[in-house]
């Protein structure tokens, strides 16, 4: 109901067009709704009653056919000469095939005049197969079926329902139900082989086919509630007896109760109603199902003569209301619409200011309101860029000169020491550094050119400190093509051997590796240098985690902090708050640096991109 309440209420419109609606509807559909629970009530009573005597008769038929199969079984356990012939032990086939002979007489005369039953058959452990047809045997070894072991070893009968073959003889073309009892010898209580009756489709059919017209249809279900039997239909489709049948087997354990003491129980389910009796001989149910459709033509019928005369004035009573609602909300109903449309974005709505009334001049201003959001939204977001871009620009300024300071101070001071070879060798890695790094002015660029740069970096330094260092670099090739930002590592191998390198670490090794982490690259600068203190390394590493303020890209940072701040904040440029560097670092053991970006294939036209 506060759906429907909330649903009513959050329209204007809808407010009117129900309240009209409600005036008119109360006084009859009161009545309509007490004319119909009566007629509904007193048709299902009667319904009711007819599908269960149907049933019951039904039930009395089969149960007729099963007490007959017991007494077969019955008469053939007491039978001395079967007794004799299912404890001996036959020396040879020839003397097994004459007892079998006589056997099966005895069968055919025992069944008399019963067609309901297709056969009897006594099947002996050892190996003796009397049968009362005429047809051939499936095998002469029963003893490995599983309806054979079941009852020597449950020692009591076993019915089976419908199957297509028959379990003793050949017969094409027909199904069949099954009864296994233990052939019990009565001189020492064992069991001495199993007594097999099989009834055919044909003596089972007729029940059902008394009853499976286009109101009513019968279903024999097992004792787990799934189908055993159902005659052909026209009308209860599949999904209607998997309703009825996970119905029943949804019943209370008083419910199935009810059931074995013999009474019945009934289920309503969409367009019929079911009937459940239980089977005592099989444990089998028995469920009748009737169709309601008469009921719900009589309903259907009352329902259209109290409905006509109030329909034909309904309309014309909704059509004026419906009309007037509409006219009057109208002007409400396009202003909640821009509205929506300006929440998802849309700032190019505008409303049609109709009249000089209070929803004219209430349009007017709407339409104000968006144009002046226009305005500074775009005014906004054209600071945001020329922020964005200033911010740029000065990392890199900030980054270049700082490295080319460091790089002509190695070169001046191997000149200084008349080292003309390794001064020549240092500027020409310095200009493979500078070409690197110029690149067209891009400022992403492939793995591969990054590494390529790093290593020139790395030679110009082991002129300078051929003694205090060595660095390896790892990579698998097949993340040479990756996306990377130029003048990412250089910083990192600086501040390793600037900063590593002291009196209780005189030489020191480094080690920089490329690998793929998921969807993410990971570039790793490790070194096992003098560290960082505690203090000194929480510094560092709050002034990599924390943002310039905006419109003020300087950090203030610790010495040798400057250039891993820059690194990390172009980083953070460029892909996102998501990515950057984290920093450890213990004193005495070394420092490691890892950057993060993200993993994706590099291209000219990506390599040419700038993110602002």
């Amino acid at each position: 109901m506060k759906k429907l309440y909330d649903y009513i209420t959050s329209s204007v419109t809808r407010q009117l067009f129900f309240t009209f609606i409600v005036l008119a509807l109360v006084p009859l559909v009161t009545l309509q709704l007490v004319t119909t629970f009566t007629y509904t009530n007193t048709s299902r009573r009667m319904l009711s009653a007819s599908a269960q005597g149907e049933v019951q008769w039904a039930l009395d038929s089969m149960e007729r056919v099963f007490s007959d199969v017991s007494r077969l079984c019955q008469s053939i356990q007491n039978t001395s000469a079967f007794q004799e012939r299912m404890r001996r032990t036959y020396p040879d086939q020839k003397s097994r095939f004459s007892e079998e002979l006589e056997a099966d007489m005895d069968l055919a005369s025992m069944m008399g005049g019963n067609t309901e039953v297709h056969g009897m058959y006594v099947l002996g452990r050892n190996e003796l197969c009397c049968k009362s047809s005429t047809n051939t045997l499936r095998y002469r070894d029963f003893r490995t079926a599983r309806w054979f072991s079941d009852a020597v070893e449950k020692k009591e009968g076993q019915w089976y329902g419908f199957h297509n073959e028959s379990y003793v003889v050949r017969v094409s073309n027909q199904r069949f139900i099954s009864y296994c009892e233990p052939y019990i010898n009565q001189a020492n209580g064992n069991a001495s082989g199993v007594i097999v009756v099989e009834i055919g489709e044909d003596a089972i059919a007729p029940i059902f086919n008394r009853s499976s017209d286009m109101k009513n249809q019968l279903l024999l279900l097992d004792e787990n509630y799934d189908v055993l039997y159902q005659p052909q239909s026209v009308w209860l489709g599949e999904q209607a007896i998997a309703e009825i049948t996970g119905g029943f087997a949804r019943l209370t354990e008083e419910q199935q109760e009810e059931l074995k003491e013999g009474q019945s129980v009934t289920l309503r389910v969409d367009g019929a109603l079911a009937v459940c009796r239980h089977s005592p001989a099989t444990g089998w149910y028995l469920v009748g199902v009737t169709s309601m459709g008469e009921i719900n033509r009589s309903l259907n019928y009352v329902l259209s003569l109290t409905l006509g005369i109030f329909v034909l004035a309904l309309l014309g009573f909704a059509f004026s209301s419906s009309f007037l609602a509409r006219r009057f909300t109208r002007p409400i109903i396009d202003m909640q619409t821009a509205m929506r449309s300006v929440e998802e974005g849309d700032l190019a709505v505008r409303l049609e200011v109709r009249g000089q009334n209070e929803t004219a001049r209430l349009a007017a201003s709407f339409n104000h309101m968006v144009e002046t959001i226009q305005e500074l939204m775009n005014s906004i977001y054209e600071k945001q860029a020329r922020l964005r871009k200033l911010e740029l620009r000065a990392l890199q300024a900030q980054i270049n000169p700082h490295f080319l300071y460091n790089s002509l101070d190695s070169i001046m001071w191997l000149f200084r020491m008349d080292r003309k070879e390794d001064g020549i060798a240092m500027m020409q890695n310095l200009a493979v550094l500078f070409r690197i790094s110029l690149s067209k002015g891009h400022e992403l660029i492939p793995v591969r050119s990054e590494l390529k740069h790093l290593n020139s970096y790395i030679s110009i330094l082991s002129l300078r400190y051929s003694s205090r260092f060595t660095a390896r670099v790892e990579a698998d090739e097949s993340l040479y093509d990756c996306v990377s930002l130029k003048l990412m590592l250089q910083p990192l191998v600086e501040n390793s051997v600037y900063h590593g390198i002291s009196v209780e670490k005189p030489m020191i090794h480094i080690r920089v590796r490329v690998e793929a982490d998921g969807g993410d690259l990971l570039f790793r600068v490790e070194d096992d240098g003098a560290g960082m203190a505690p203090e000194q390394l929480e510094k560092l590493r709050s002034c990599v985690a924390c943002p310039p303020d905006e419109g003020n890209v300087q950090r203030d940072c610790q010495e040798g902090g400057y250039g891993l701040c820059n690194v990390d904040e172009r980083i953070k440029i460029y892909f996102g708050r998501g990515y950057g560097l984290s920093i450890d670092s213990a004193p005495g053991e070394g420092t490691a640096i890892t950057i993060r970006i993200p993993r994706r294939p590099a291209s000219e036209s990506e390599m040419g991109k700038s993110r602002i």
